[in-house]
C-alpha cells in the first residue's frame, strides 16, 4: 500500500473518532444535568400539598344580569407565590340540599385577559334560577388529556337577594322562535305611514321656502298647489297612523315591557327595567327616536302654515276674480324673486290699421294678510327634518342591534340556566 492511499483512511478514523468523542460529551452533559434540573424544578406544583385554592365572588364593575353569578377560584402555591403551572378549574353551583348543576363551568385563567390579574386567578360565571342561598363549589383538577385528577375543592355559600325568579327548570326545550302575521304587517303599516308623512313633510317643505319654490316647473308647483289641501290632510292622516301604531308597538312590541302606562310615566319601573342587560341603551334609543319624531312633527307645522300662506299670496295674485284655480294657470306665468307666481295680462288696444299689443301689465300683489314666517326659521325646519330622518333611520338601526343582543342574552339566560 503506498502512502497516498493509507492517508485518507487515517483522516476518515480521526473524523469518526471526532463524531464520538462529541457524542460522549453531550451524553455526560445530560446525565450530569439531570439531577440538577430535577434540584432545580423544587416542590411539585400537582401535589395538593403544595398549593392553595380558595374561591370568592368576583368584584366587577358590572354584571349582565343580578342572575349571573361570577366567580373567582383563586390557586398559589403554599408559600403565596402565583404558580407557573396550569390547572383544570371548574365551577358548580347549587341551592342547600340540591344537587350541582350537572353541566359544569370550564373557568379561565384571567390573567390572559387582564394581564394586571396575577396568574392563578380562575374566572367562571354561573347562572342562577332564583334568588336566595347558593352554593358554589370549584375544583381544581391536574389537567390531562383522558383522566383528571382532583388536586382540591373549595366550596361557598352567597345569599343573593337581587336575582329574578326564572320561569321553569326545562324552559330551555320549550324555548321556541314565532311570528305572527299580524305583528309583521302592523309594523309595515308602521313604516309605510312615517315614510308617507315624511314625503308630504318635504312637499311642504318646498311649498314654504322661497328658494325651493323656484326649483320646481310650472306644473309640478301647480300641482302641489291646487291639491294642497288634500296634501295636507293626507299628511295628518299619516302622522296619526304613524303615531298610533307606534303606541301600539311599545305597548307590545319591543325588547322587555316598556316603563309606560297611559296614566304615568313609573319611574320605579323604568329603574327595574333598565337593570336587564342592554334594556337602559334600548329604551334610551327608543324614546330618543319617539323624541325626534315628535320634533319634527312640531316644525312640520311651521312649515304646513307657510306653505298655505305662499299659496294665498299666488292665488290672490291674479288681479280678475275668478273661481276656477286651474283658469290662472292658462294664462303666461313666471316667478318673482320670492318665488311668488306672477301673471302678465296682455291688454290689446284698438287703433289705425288693427289691433296693437301693449306692454304687459303685471297683476296686482295682495299687500294685506298674514304675515310670513322669516326664511331662516323656515330653513331651520327644513333641517330639522332632513336631520332628523337620517336621526331616526340611526335609531332604528340601533333598537334593531340592541333588540338581537337582548333576544341572545334572553336565549342564553333560557338554555344555560334552565330559566
Amino acid at each position: 500500500m503506498t502512502p497516498d492511499s493509507a492517508q485518507p483512511r487515517t483522516g476518515s478514523v480521526r473524523g469518526w473518532s471526532l463524531v464520538a468523542a462529541v457524542f460522549a460529551l453531550l451524553l455526560t452533559g445530560s446525565l450530569l444535568a439531570a439531577p440538577s434540573a430535577s434540584a432545580a424544578t423544587g416542590p411539585d406544583p400537582y401535589d395538593p400539598k403544595n398549593i392553595k385554592v380558595s374561591i370568592k365572588r368576583a368584584n366587577l364593575d358590572h354584571a349582565v344580569s343580578p342572575n349571573y353569578i361570577t366567580m373567582d377560584i383563586i390557586v398559589v402555591n403554599a408559600d403565596g407565590t402565583p404558580p407557573t403551572a396550569n390547572y383544570g378549574v371548574f365551577l358548580t353551583f347549587n341551592q342547600p340540599g340540591k344537587d350541582p348543576t350537572d353541566n359544569p363551568a370550564n373557568c379561565q385563567q384571567e390573567h390572559y385577559n387582564s394581564p394586571d390579574i396575577p396568574l392563578g386567578v380562575y374566572r367562571c360565571t354561573g347562572i342562577i334560577s332564583a334568588p336566595g342561598k347558593w352554593e358554589f363549589h370549584g375544583t381544581v383538577n391536574k389537567p390531562a388529556v383522558q383522566l383528571q385528577t382532583v388536586l382540591k375543592e373549595v366550596a361557598v355559600t352567597l345569599n343573593i337577594t337581587d336575582a329574578v325568579k326564572l320561569r321553569c327548570e326545562s324552559c330551555g326545550l320549550q324555548y321556541i322562535v314565532k311570528g305572527k302575521t299580524f305583528e309583521v304587517f302592523l309594523l309595515q303599516f308602521h313604516v309605510v305611514m312615517a315614510g308617507l308623512w315624511l314625503l308630504l313633510a318635504g312637499a311642504m317643505a318646498f311649498l314654504a321656502i322661497p328658494r325651493l319654490r323656484r326649483t320646481m316647473s310650472v306644473l309640478t308647483l301647480h300641482t302641489l298647489e291646487v291639491r294642497r289641501g288634500f296634501l295636507t290632510s293626507l299628511m295628518w292622516a299619516a302622522f296619526a297612523g304613524t303615531l298610533g301604531t307606534g303606541l301600539f308597538l311599545l305597548g307590545t312590541q319591543t325588547a322587555y315591557k316598556a316603563p309606560y302606562s297611559t296614566n304615568a310615566f313609573s319611574h320605579q319601573k323604568w329603574e327595574a327595567v333598565t337593570r336587564l342587560p342592554y334594556a337602559r341603551d334600548y329604551f334610551l334609543v327608543l324614546y330618543g327616536k319617539i323624541s325626534i319624531f315628535l320634533m319634527m312633527a312640531a316644525f312640520s307645522v311651521i312649515l304646513m302654515m307657510e306653505a298655505a300662506r305662499q299659496a294665498q299670496v299666488t292665488q290672490d295674485a291674479d288681479d280678475l276674480d275668478r273661481d276656477d284655480d286651474d283658469d290662472m294657470w292658462s294664462r303666461s306665468v313666471h316667478f318673482d324673486e320670492e318665488g311668488h307666481i306672477q301673471h302678465d295680462d296682455v291688454v290689446v288696444a284698438g287703433g289705425a290699421g288693427g289691433s296693437v299689443a301693449t306692454a304687459p301689465v303685471q297683476a296686482r300683489r295682495r299687500t294685506t294678510g298674514a304675515v310670513g314666517i322669516s326664511p331662516r326659521t323656515l330653513w331651520v325646519a327644513a333641517g330639522v327634518l332632513l336631520a332628523g330622518t337620517a336621526s331616526i333611520g340611526v335609531c332604528v338601526t340601533l333598537l334593531k342591534y340592541l333588540h338581537e343582543l337582548i333576544e341572545s342574552t334572553v336565549a342564553a339566560t333560557v338554555l344555560g340556566g334552565g330559566g
